[in-house]
């Protein structure tokens, strides 16, 4: 085929994809726009990192190595594998994250919310609501809990798809996420879980620091790591 026949093919492509183009409609245009910039946004810096933890975001085509001091953006899959630990500084006030070993987590940020989808593993959390967020959103498959001003420790197991949840300080409400039931509300030092035969939390137990103990050496969490 010569250039003289070439030319006018790439033409007619070119019109036919400015053409598709405009067929989009402008609302979803905006959304579009919209969701991406979203995504762009900063919302915390990785503060401490151990082992080889791993990091997808909406930008990238494979995870790559999580180091200290990168920035954390909205829409991002974290990975830590066995002896592995993040911990990421929030841009809230004296907020942060801990992402522990084994643990599977998607960090996002809409509007005035933080929200970490739990998949497996466990994570500590210290939320204070303030100007950049009012409020962080823990979610598994089974459950959602609300915090504005508390220090949390979450842990699903997703082959007993099952949700605990130690609560250190402040208040959180603890509900299934299937369910139109009311939330539980969770004071200083006590425990509950859901499972997927149960419509509600259990009710709330207050725990005694060497209880917190012995759940935590069960659950195989290093006390010590979580600070």
């Amino acid at each position: 085929m010569n250039l003289i026949k070439i030319i006018p093919l790439i033409v007619i492509l070119f019109f036919a994809i400015a053409r598709a183009e405009d067929q989009i409609p402008k609302k979803n245009k905006a959304n579009y726009s919209i969701e991406n910039l979203a995504r762009q946004v900063v919302i915390g810096t990785v503060t401490k990192v151990q082992g080889h933890p791993t990091v997808l975001s909406y930008k990238q085509k494979e995870a790559v190595r999580v180091v200290a001091g990168q920035p954390v953006l909205s829409d991002s899959s974290f990975y830590c594998p066995d002896n592995s630990f993040i911990s990421i500084k929030l841009n809230n006030k004296l907020s942060y994250l801990k992402i522990g070993q084994l643990t599977s987590a998607f960090l996002f940020k809409d509007k005035n919310t933080y929200t970490v989808r739990l998949h497996s593993g466990f994570i500590k959390t210290l939320f204070k609501s303030d100007d950049s967020a009012t409020q962080l959103n823990i979610m598994t498959n089974n459950s959602l809990t609300k915090i504005q001003e508390a220090k949390s420790l979450f842990i699903y197991n997703s082959l007993f798809k099952k949700t605990s949840l130690v609560n250190y300080k402040g208040k959180v409400e603890f509900s299934a996420n299937q369910s139109k039931n009311a939330s539980i509300t969770l004071n200083k030092l006590e425990y509950s879980y859901l499972d997927d035969k149960m419509k509600t939390p259990s009710e709330p137990q207050l725990l005694t620091p060497k209880q917190l103990s012995q759940f935590l050496e069960a659950s195989e969490i290093d006390p010590e790591k979580l600070d």
